[in-house]
């Protein structure tokens, strides 16, 4: 009996329409809801924290890689023309995934460039150090000439002056050649000084054209070069390019010329026989002085020092380069 009855009330409570369960105790809903709720707003701070991680993924791939780049190495990069191939690899090593091909491609043409733009720096130098070993060879030339003939006069100078003197004096002791001595003494006198003031003018020495010499000045000056004294492009682009490194951020070519007249190599208006001679070729037959050559060598060590800078900034190049694998 107590078997049927159960299943009397089972039968019952299955034929209850769902009108009837809505009367039911609202404490028997509020449980589900509750829940439901609560699983709503965990995948809501779920989606959140997604997209926020997306946006912060995204920010950081869309950074400009030249941001994480030195100046000097963008400026050395921008100047040899491989700053996109710079910003490039660096771009490729930061990403989750690198594509080794693509970034071994990149480091030999970067590698390539750099070496390039090295032996052009060298082949500058070369030329400055041929122009400077001839221009030296025709100055010691002409000093070697000008010192013998300084000392041809000295000695006359000494020989008139000692010896034709101490013969005046002593004829000034003779009662009857005192006159002859006066006028003895004062020919020796006079001899020496005309020897000295031609002395004083062969100081100077002659002049030689120095034959044909390469003129690495002429373009910096702003004289039209021969093709044998013209630059690579990228050790002029180099040149002038403003530098933040040098007073005001001038350009190396600008830094040069103001040296230059600062120290006496080159007038503020220069004359136009002072620079043919400072960049001639000496093809017109153009004659140099022992003075201004040496002003030339000067100018000419200033721009070699100048330049080798260059090598120091493709270093730091190569090095970056090389430090970020």
């Amino acid at each position: 009996m107590t078997s049927e009855r159960k299943n009397l009330m089972d039968i019952e409570a299955r034929a209850k329409s769902p009108h009837e369960l809505r009367g039911a105790p609202s404490s028997t809903l509020a449980v589900p809801q509750q829940c439901l709720r609560r699983c709503a707003f965990r995948v809501a701070g779920g989606v959140i924290v997604l997209i926020c991680a997306l946006i912060s993924t995204m920010s950081a791939q869309t950074t400009e890689p030249s941001e994480n780049l030195p100046p000097r190495i963008l400026r050395t990069a921008e100047i040899i023309g491989v700053r996109s191939q710079v910003e490039e690899l660096v771009q490729h090593r930061s990403a989750p995934k690198r594509d080794d091909i693509r970034e071994l491609r990149l480091v030999q043409r970067l590698q390539g460039v750099v070496i390039a733009s090295a032996l052009d720096v060298e082949s500058v130098n070369a030329r400055i150090d041929y122009e400077t070993a001839h221009l030296q060879e025709v100055q010691v030339y002409l000093s070697a000439r000008r010192d013998r003939r300084v000392d041809l006069l000295n000695l006359g100078n000494l020989f008139i002056g000692g010896g034709v003197g101490a013969v005046g004096s002593g004829l000034q002791l003779i009662s009857s050649a005192e006159h002859a001595g006066n006028v003895v003494s004062t020919s020796a006198g006079f001899g020496g000084t005309v020897l000295s003031v031609i002395g004083l003018q062969q100081q100077k020495g002659q002049l030689r054209s120095p034959g044909y010499t390469p003129a690495m000045l002429a373009k910096l000056l702003g004289n039209s070069p021969p093709d044998s004294s013209d630059y690579p492009q990228e050790v002029w682009a180099y040149l002038t390019t403003p530098d933040p490194t040098l007073p005001h951020g001038s350009t190396g070519q600008e830094h040069l010329v103001s040296e230059w007249k600062m120290f006496g190599h080159l007038k503020e208006k220069p004359d136009p026989k002072a620079m043919a001679a400072l960049t001639t070729t000496s093809k017109d037959g153009t004659k140099l002085s022992i003075e201004m050559i040496g002003e030339r060598t000067a100018m000419l060590a200033d721009v070699r020092a100048h330049v080798n800078t260059m090598l120091v900034d493709l270093a730091e190049l190569m090095m970056f380069v090389a430090q970020q694998e």
